[in-house]
């Protein structure tokens, strides 16, 4: 494990700072980061990626990844646990909560996710999802787009951005430098997700049959991938209800939640739901007839465990508004 032995103040660049960092007493690399939000880091096992830039006309080694790294637990009574991380991205330039509304942050460095080309009767304009240093997400709208480069998702991209009620509004975007780095949130969530089902042997044959948590790493949920750190926040909240109640079948509900996934995993006309209850049918569930009812539409015939699946996911999708949402 690498260990974080000094930060030093460079100078001050672009609104942050430029730091000089040390690993294990031996490695130096440049961060562009807040001297004051980087002590935190100091004397602290972390987990350290490296890419190449050119500094004042020489090229220097930057930080690319840089965080505290998260203990990976099969969740119990007796155990915590961290589905989060204090991640930043280190190739991004600006961020999202200090642009004021009516505002414009200039030559601003953020990573595409997603493009869409869009229309109205009135008009027609490409949509970016975008994502600043604070792994937040925020949406781009460009109206004239006709000279821009088609395929921008994916790559870093440098931009005005314009701020107003509706998100980010902007006349150009360029694709900029930068190679995304891993969100170690999607690692640790793959990870737990593993262990949360390693001894439910119908949740283990899902998984493999659907080749799920590969599909959810391609599918694009605020980013891609980041589906799966959803599903661990839901496997986690409700496993953590064996220490307040015993009054209903909490395996149903996290197999029914895995289950529920299980649209990702493949291209269909038919609805989320409908994918959903069709793909579960072929597992030996320990409930099946409960599960596939959680699954299903919720009607008269919904057992209790149907309040329980359906306010776990209200709960983390507030959550994830929270942490990711601008």
């Amino acid at each position: 494990m690498d260990k974080c032995t000094s930060i030093q103040k460079v100078r001050e660049i672009s609104g942050s700072d430029l730091l000089l960092v040390t690993i294990n007493n031996s490695t130096q690399a440049y961060w562009i980061y807040k001297y004051e939000d980087a002590l935190k880091y100091l004397n602290q096992d972390v987990v350290v990626d490296y890419r190449k830039d050119i500094l004042d006309g020489n090229i220097q080694q930057f930080i690319k990844t840089f965080t505290i790294p998260t203990e990976i637990k099969t969740l119990s009574k007796e155990d915590n646990i961290k589905l989060f991380t204090d991640m930043h991205d280190d190739n991004s330039n600006v961020h999202f909560s200090d642009i004021e509304l009516e505002s414009t942050a200039v030559s601003a460095t953020v990573f595409c996710i997603s493009q869409e080309f869009l229309s109205s009767a009135k008009a027609k304009w490409m949509e970016l999802k975008i994502r600043d240093m604070d792994m937040k997400i925020g949406i781009l709208r460009i109206f004239d787009y006709e000279n821009i480069a088609a395929e921008l998702a994916g790559k870093y991209v440098m931009t005005n951005l314009s701020r107003n009620k509706y998100g980010f509004q902007s006349d150009f975007v360029i694709e900029a430098p930068g190679t995304p780095a891993d969100n170690i949130e999607i690692k640790v969530a793959r990870q737990f997700c593993e262990n949360m089902i390693a001894a439910d042997a119908a949740s283990l044959s899902f998984v493999s049959k659907y080749n799920l948590f590969d599909n959810l790493l391609e599918y694009v949920d605020y980013e891609q991938g980041y589906a799966i750190v959803r599903l661990a926040m839901e496997l986690a909240m409700t496993d953590a209800m064996i220490n307040i109640s015993n009054d209903f079948d909490i395996l149903s509900v996290k197999q029914a939640l895995l289950a529920s996934y299980g649209y990702t995993t493949r291209e269909s006309i038919l609805s989320p739901i409908v994918n959903n209850v069709f793909l579960a049918q072929s597992i030996a569930w320990d409930d099946k007839p409960k599960v596939i009812q959680l699954l299903d539409i919720p009607n008269e015939n919904t057992p209790f465990e149907g309040k329980i699946f359906t306010q776990v996911k209200e709960l983390v999708d507030t959550i994830l508004k929270q942490r990711k949402e601008i």
